[in-house]
């Protein structure tokens, strides 16, 4: 094996054994349950105001209850979770060396 397959083979190990992706996948998996729960407040808002949920800010943030806005929320959901993995990663990776090299 060269290098290359040698580091490959080490990572695809450590992230086997990580909790990361799992934890990355269940934060992605809880996206379109809080698209579908919006979905659900779109198209029935009494039943929203009778059980006490707020209508308002699901109508003011998403529009109408069809499959182009559902979509829509899923893009902006999966690109501000991604935007925020990149941000907070390379943070959290500084501050763990920073702490760790006491």
């Amino acid at each position: 094996m060269n290098n290359l397959a040698q580091a490959i083979w080490v990572e695809f190990l450590k992230a086997r054994r990580s909790k990361m992706p799992l934890f990355t996948a269940l934060g992605f998996a809880m996206v379109p349950l809080g698209g579908g729960f919006f979905m659900i407040v779109l198209k029935d808002p009494e039943m929203a105001r009778r059980v006490g949920l707020i209508s308002a800010k699901a109508q003011l943030t998403m529009g109408a209850a069809d499959w182009p806005t559902y979509l829509r929320f899923l893009t902006l959901a999966v690109g501000a979770g991604g935007a925020f993995l990149l941000v907070s990663l390379p943070v959290g990776c500084s501050v763990v060396s920073i702490l760790t090299e006491r």
